[in-house]
């Protein structure tokens, strides 16, 4: 249940808790606020880390039950916002990382069960996507220069539901 690794901001520590949700501390380990989220589902349990990025906390949710990407305020814990993602059959693993391109604003670029995503930090408006990059991602997005690369399982991703269903539930 403690997979998500803290984020910091250099003076506060984020901490995502899957049954629980998001919670900050001071340095000193008193907590600042708290927002209850989940308990999420998922194959697996939750590997997702909050990250934080000019003043926001950025939290990915992707389960095969729901799938967003949302920002709170780090000062308050208050949701700046929340956008819908789309899901995928195991959903994904997977923190996301932070890019700013040589020209534009910063993202947040997620690689989710089913698309690669570039959100802008400030409004999570929605940049650019590429449906079919990822399907079962289990590593950040790895950001070297103005180029993201994304780490797959080998194979040609997830047979459809009706095979899955055949080869794990007998009965």
């Amino acid at each position: 249940y403690t997979t998500p690794t803290p984020a910091t901001d250099g003076q506060s520590v984020f901490v995502f808790l899957p049954d629980f949700g998001l919670i900050s501390y001071d340095r000193d380990g008193k907590e600042r606020w708290r927002v209850p989220l989940g308990p999420f589902g998922g194959v697996q349990g939750m590997a997702e880390s909050p990250i934080y990025a000019h003043g926001y906390v950025i939290l990915l949710i992707d389960t095969p039950e729901q799938a967003y990407l949302a920002a709170f305020d780090a000062e308050t814990g208050k949701q700046a916002w929340k956008k819908e993602r789309p899901i995928g059959f195991l959903g994904s693993y997977t923190t996301p990382a932070v890019y700013k391109p040589a020209e534009g604003p910063s993202q947040i670029v997620v690689a989710g069960a089913v698309e690669l995503t570039g959100y802008q930090v400030n409004t999570g408006e929605r940049l650019w996507w590429a449906r079919g990059a990822t399907n079962g991602p289990a590593a950040p997005p790895l950001i070297a220069g103005d180029a993201i690369y994304t780490l797959e399982p080998t194979g040609n991703g997830a047979p459809p539901f009706s095979e899955m269903l055949k080869q794990f539930d007998k009965n």
